[in-house]
């Protein structure tokens, strides 16, 4: 496809992105957009159908896109967000070198390619048109002396109030006279959002960048002597031993304490046992990352004593293991007391995704693969549990488990009406049952489903999704109270 068209193609997109979400909230617009997306996408870059992972990040976007329509979440939006990044990596690479390299291609394609490709056809467009005589003023490099006049302005109205007044008073003139023929503000709305939306299209619709080598940068082995093997084995048993040493003492601890008789020290609340728990387990798969890495690079594999480095790292892997299972039942005995949350689930899935890394890594040791591997395999594991995660409606998941086990004192009202709106029904429905004393509770959710059927009723057809349409239809039947706003006390 040529550039102009495909600068066509973007001043379009951005066009349709403002007709789809000016003023509407997220809904069908969301999955509407995304399709108009992957359509381009696979006009500009053939290569996505031709190829399997082309065709496989595809499917995976649509599946986020179909996930963010049915459950929209905030979970499964960021998933699109993934979802759009790897596919814009997938188009300006035709070859498949990793995932993370996708989502990092992505990134340099959303916030630099894109732009600088949109403002380099602009440029291309406007020295056509300089051609006539009444548009020669179409250059770039007008901006320069128009910069340094904003700014001189900005610096004379902040040093001279009277001057301030007489340019205000001038914009005032002509912004009243514009408002006769066209909302100005709406005008810059317009502007913004066509340009949001035509720099996500470029993303997808610029013409892909050299194929680059993507391999992690390592130690040639020619480049260790001797002597420097000697030394990295000699640094690596004792710092093999020291952490091993800790973690053991840590980890005999906490399985007689966490395993087998847990209490609760006095003055330590549940939070901190958990956060405390998680923190360490952080650290030390960091740290276990970094030194076995380094120790296992292609350049010490003939380091001496390597039979023992590998023990070593193996006690060490194993005792990481043992810490993903102390905090799993730090975990699980923190929710059996105050319900789920947002965090509580983030650690579950955090730990996941710390055993693959740690099998991974023990692979990598044994097998004597490279540092690609490890962060491939990772990666691809990642965006799986993403987008397994993004399909489940957490806030209602977490709603009805916290209900189930409903104990008085226990139940966070504030956190809970932090979830979606989409909740609200069966808040409103359990809300004797979890606060039968305070009205204000009462008013406050009276008040929230007041304000979500006026916003769902404001909207148009772009913004509907079978989620808000089911909370919509529940309120509806429901003898809602008349609500009670007070300024600055009632949500």
């Amino acid at each position: 496809m040529s550039n102009s068209r495909a600068f066509s193609l973007a001043l379009l997109s951005g066009g349709l992105f403002y007709v789809l979400f000016y003023q509407q909230s997220q809904g069908i617009n969301l999955f509407l957009w995304g399709l108009s997306l992957t359509l381009l996408a696979h006009i500009a870059h053939p290569h996505l159908s031709r190829s399997a992972h082309g065709r496989l990040v595809t499917a995976a976007f649509i599946i986020a896109l179909i996930e963010v329509l049915l459950v929209h979440s905030s979970l499964a939006f960021t998933a699109v967000m993934a979802g759009f990044l790897i596919l814009a990596g997938t188009c300006g690479a035709s070859a498949f070198p990793s995932l993370y390299h996708f989502v990092l291609q992505g990134f340099v394609r959303l916030t630099l390619t894109s732009t600088s490709w949109l403002l380099t056809c602009f440029a291309s467009v406007a020295s056509r048109l300089r051609a006539f005589p009444l548009l020669r003023w179409l250059n770039p490099l007008y901006l320069i002396p128009a910069a340094i006049g904003g700014i001189l302005l900005l610096l004379l109205t902040g040093a001279s109030p009277l001057f301030a007044g007489h340019i205000s008073a001038i914009v005032g003139h002509v912004l009243s006279f514009l408002s006769k023929y066209v909302s100005l503000p709406e005008a810059i709305i317009l502007l913004l959002m066509s340009g949001i939306g035509a720099v996500l299209a470029g993303a997808l619709l610029a013409p892909p960048a050299p194929v680059r080598s993507t391999h992690v940068a390592e130690v040639s082995p020619a480049s260790a002597d001797a002597a420097t093997l000697d030394m990295v084995s000699r640094l690596g048993l004792a710092t093999l031993g020291i952490v091993n040493g800790l973690l053991l003492i840590y980890n005999i601890g906490d399985i007689d304490w966490i395993w087998f008789h847990f209490y609760l020290p006095n003055g330590v609340p549940m939070s901190q046992l958990v956060h405390e728990g998680t923190y360490f387990l952080i650290a030390s798969i960091l740290l276990s990352v970094a030194c076995l890495l380094v120790l296992f690079q292609p350049a010490y594999l003939s380091a001496p004593q390597r039979a023992w480095l590998v023990r070593g790292a193996t006690l060490w892997l194993v005792q990481n293991f043992i810490l993903v299972v102390s905090v799993c039942l730090r975990s699980y005995r923190y929710i059996d007391v105050f319900g789920l949350a947002y965090k509580r689930i983030g650690v579950i899935f955090f730990l996941l995704l710390t055993i693959s890394g740690l099998i991974t890594l023990a692979i990598m040791i044994y097998q004597r693969k490279r540092l690609g591997m490890l962060l491939s395999v990772n990666s691809v594991v990642g965006a799986l549990l993403w987008l397994g995660a993004a399909a489940v409606d957490w806030d209602g998941f977490i709603l009805r488990h916290n209900l189930a086990k409903l104990r008085p004192g226990h139940f966070d009202t504030e956190f809970h009406f932090t979830l979606s709106d989409h909740q609200l029904p069966l808040l409103i429905q359990n809300e004797f049952q979890i606060d039968p004393v305070h009205t204000y509770f009462h008013d406050r959710l009276t008040n929230r489903a007041h304000r979500f059927i006026e916003a769902y009723e404001s909207t148009s057809w772009l913004s509907w999704n079978p989620r808000s349409a089911t909370t919509y239809r529940q309120l509806k039947a429901m003898p809602l109270r008349e609500p009670k706003y007070r300024s600055g006390s009632i949500d």
